[in-house]
């Protein structure tokens, strides 16, 4: 799934609990909680790797949540 994507998907999730405004804010919330468990670095290359790219990811979620 592309981040646009996920983006979308986040906020239809919220989009029946609240208004547009919160919508976004939730969705936000949620990345922002994601973001803040995926760790930026280990002393195991492979998984730093998949951590940075993982990280890279929910970034470009939250850049798409933004623009809507």
């Amino acid at each position: 799934m592309t981040a646009k994507e996920k983006a979308k998907e986040l906020m239809n999730k919220f989009v029946a609990l609240t208004d547009p405004h919160h919508t976004k804010q939730c969705a936000l919330i949620c990345v922002e909680e994601i973001l803040s468990h995926v760790p930026y670095h280990n002393n195991d290359q492979a998984l730093w790797i998949i951590n940075e790219q993982t990280a890279d990811y929910w970034l470009q979620v939250k850049t798409e949540i933004e623009k809507l």
